[in-house]
């Protein structure tokens, strides 16, 4: 998490296979999704966290860099953090021999069947604006605190503060029923001396639209630096935190990658997999690349930070689609970005020990467009020529899409571009795959 909680007193030939399941079927506790849209100086950032715990009510504390007023904080719909959440999910897919045919007996729309851009009527409008009860003037208290704004917001309550020292700001905290641990006042003290504000935010969980998860918050502002305040987050941390970011940015800066530690490597993907349910299985690959779990009672002394790159796509396609389709360009806009000329999506996943994180992390566009995402394929005997196999085991007699015939009058140069397929290599009519295999398959990322 990024925040500290308180108690209260494409190009047109990629393959197109269908689209089997993902890894965010359910939501996992102890886990937050966080989007940013960032477009030069401009920032806007949409928070969605899960409430693990019997509470009827708690606060957040957040890092800003500068006051926000009523208008630059809002609640947005649950629904358009899961749609990015489902557009970018590592995922397993499904493809036939069919799938391999020459370019020109394929279809010529975007990957996955998503087909032109659709602009829709409107776009996405957050649920509702800062309102309600606002102070008109700034007020000071005695400990050092000033209170710039007051406003209600759905159930939030919200207070935009700035603090000459943490002892002042834990006192004020404290005065107004949050508790907050002893542990995060050195932290406090650094973003106070960098000159950052604060939201401190009382949520009463009984006007909360969802149970168990709170509205989606979003707010804009502007700062020279791209930074994620995640060390305040850490000092209450039960152990081990998990922290999806969906990023959003202008189509020429490509991927957005952190600086300020080290990318883990995943073992490879594009690779067949006997899973129906892809889940356990890409968890298991998760931990490997980053040596930790998923909870904190399995971590066994383990500590680090580790994070990956999931998706990075330009947006207004993907290969294949989920059933919800691909993230159109209003949805991005209700993410904060004016994608009236594209936008490249990207998914970073990170999961850290509190311990690990001496520095807030920063975050940078690498002007890498590339099409790239984790992606495993569900085995088919046919493809096994072709295909190489998630365990590494190599089949004694691989299936193939062609008959031994096929390659034979293959090798005397005799073969057409689309010859039919015998029953015998599994009853689906094809072309000739060692003609697209070179260009799709043997070039890993190749969208």
């Amino acid at each position: 998490m990024t925040i500290l909680l308180l108690s209260l007193v494409s190009p047109a030939h990629a393959f197109c296979g269908a689209y089997v399941g993902d890894v965010d079927s359910t939501p996992k506790n102890g886990s937050s999704r966080i989007a940013i849209a960032r477009q030069g100086t401009t920032t806007t950032l949409t928070m969605f966290n899960d409430v693990d715990g019997d509470y009827e009510s708690f606060g957040l504390l957040v890092p800003i860099p500068e006051i926000l007023s009523q208008e630059d904080v809002r609640r947005i719909d649950r629904q358009l953090l899961d749609k990015a959440a489902a557009y970018s999910a590592p995922r397993l897919v499904s493809y036939s021999c069919e799938d391999f045919y020459p370019l020109e007996h394929q279809d010529t729309g975007w990957g996955g069947g998503s087909g032109s851009i659709s602009w829709g009527c409107g776009g996405w409008t957050p649920m509702e604006t800062g309102g309600a009860r606002s102070t008109d003037s700034i007020v000071t208290d005695t400990a050092g605190v000033t209170v710039w704004e007051e406003f209600d917001l759905g159930e939030y309550t919200v207070y935009v503060l700035s603090a000459e020292g943490a002892g002042g700001l834990s006192g004020w905290l404290d005065d107004n029923g949050f508790a907050v641990p002893e542990t995060t006042e050195p932290v406090l003290q650094e973003y106070i001396d960098r000159g950052d504000y604060f939201l401190a935010l009382r949520v009463d969980l009984d006007r909360a639209p969802d149970s168990g998860f709170l509205s989606p918050l979003q707010f804009t502002y502007d700062s020279p630096q791209w930074t994620l305040p995640i060390r305040l987050g850490a000092t209450s941390s039960t152990g081990l935190q998990d922290l999806t970011l969906f990023l959003l940015t202008p189509p020429e800066e490509g991927r957005v990658g952190i600086s300020n530690y080290p990318e883990a490597t995943l073992a490879p993907d594009e690779c067949m997999v006997e899973e129906d349910d892809i889940s356990a299985y890409y968890e298991t690959k998760l931990e490997e690349a980053m040596n930790l779990p998923a909870v904190p009672s399995l971590l066994e002394g383990r500590t680090g930070l580790g994070w990956v790159t999931e998706y990075s796509w330009t947006g207004g396609s993907c290969d294949p689609c989920p059933s919800e389709g691909p993230l159109t360009p209003d949805e991005a806009i209700g993410l904060g970005i004016d994608a009236h000329y594209g936008f490249h999506f990207t998914r970073l996943h990170l999961r850290y020990t509190p311990d690990a994180v001496p520095s807030d992390i920063v975050l940078y566009s690498t002007g890498i467009v590339d099409n790239d995402q984790v992606r495993y394929i569900q085995h088919v005997e046919e493809l096994e020529s072709d295909l190489d196999l998630c365990d590494g085991a190599t089949p004694d007699d691989p299936g193939s899409c062609f008959t031994a015939d096929w390659w034979g009058e293959k090798a005397l140069g005799n073969v057409e571009d689309s010859v039919p397929l015998s029953d015998a290599a599994g009853g689906c009519a094809g072309a000739a795959l060692l003609l697209l295999v070179p260009v799709v398959v043997g070039a890993r990322r190749r969208r």
